[in-house]
């Protein structure tokens, strides 16, 4: 009776411990994969939808439409989305043809000149 009682008292133990293992991979499992996707989401270039109204372009987060930058060119608007958002990139996703086109030259244009100036 006393040699049962011991083995139940150790496979009680043993099962104790064996859950708290098994707790402590799946909780560190979790907070890995949780942790990866939180990196995941804030190395995303945020969307913005761009409009060009009396010759300044403002651009709009494009998921909420809320207010994210404005400037006169592609310049100004990169640099006011940096004072806004530092740390984080922009991909313009939407807006009128014409001035998509517009700013896709601009941002080209001063991409050949930084290019220039490091040489």
């Amino acid at each position: 009776m006393d040699n049962l009682l011991l083995v139940c008292l150790f496979y009680a133990i043993a099962v104790f411990y064996a859950v708290r293992i098994l707790r402590d991979v799946v909780l560190g499992w979790m907070y890995r994969t949780a942790l990866k996707r939180e990196l995941e989401i804030r190395a995303r270039p945020i969307e913005l939808s761009v409009e060009e109204i009396d010759g300044t372009v403002y651009g709009w987060l494009a998921d909420t439409q809320d207010f994210a930058c404005q400037g006169r060119t592609f310049s100004e608007l990169r640099d006011n989305f940096k004072l806004r958002y530092p740390g984080k990139s922009a991909l313009i996703a939407d807006g009128p043809e014409n001035l998509l086109i517009r700013l896709r030259q601009e941002f080209k244009d001063l991409k050949q000149n930084e290019n220039l100036n490091c040489q």
